[in-house]
């Protein structure tokens, strides 16, 4: 599974968790998410992904 890692000032923030994991709807997901973590955090966010195994 993929998660993504919100990074503002070098903290974990939060983390986001696709709810499908087909590369077109993370896409969307990330691109409408951008956004929003634009809104909350300001421009300096660095977005990290990385895989969870079960």
């Amino acid at each position: 599974m993929i998660v993504f890692d919100v990074i503002v000032e070098g903290a974990v923030k939060e983390t986001l968790k696709p709810a499908k994991q087909q590369l077109k709807e993370i896409a969307a997901f990330m691109k409408s998410e951008s956004v929003r973590l634009i809104r909350t955090y300001g421009s300096e966010v660095q977005i990290k992904r990385r895989m969870l195994y079960k």
